[in-house]
C-alpha cells in the first residue's frame, strides 16, 4: 500500500453529483467527467482528509463485506488514478 501515514482528499474545484448507483466527478479546471461504482463513490466520499489509508480499508472492509486483500489493492489502484488525474491530493493526518 502507498504511504500509510497519509490521507487522501478531494482536491478543490471537483464537483460531484449522484446518479443512482453511480458517481460523478467533474473536474471544473479540465472539464473532464469521470464515472465511479458505488463502491468508488463511497471511497470518494471517505476521501476527506481525515483518514489514513489503512482506516480507508477498514471501513470498506466493514461496510461490503470484503477481504482485507482485495480493498487493499482495490483502494491503492483507485487512489493512483485519482492522484493521476490530479482528483485526489495527499495531506498529512490531523
Amino acid at each position: 500500500m502507498a504511504n500509510a501515514a497519509v490521507c487522501p482528499k478531494q482536491r478543490e474545484r471537483v464537483l460531484t453529483q449522484r446518479i443512482e448507483e453511480a458517481v460523478v466527478l467533474l473536474d471544473a479546471d479540465s472539464g473532464k467527467y469521470y464515472s465511479l461504482d458505488n463502491v468508488g463513490g463511497r471511497m470518494w466520499d471517505l476521501c476527506d482528509g481525515t483518514h489514513t489509508l489503512p482506516q480507508l480499508v477498514a471501513v470498506i472492509c466493514e461496510e461490503y463485506e470484503t477481504s482485507a486483500k482485495v480493498v487493499e489493492a482495490d483502494v491503492t489502484e483507485l487512489l493512483a488514478e485519482l492522484t493521476g488525474e490530479n482528483l485526489v491530493v495527499y495531506t498529512s493526518p490531523s
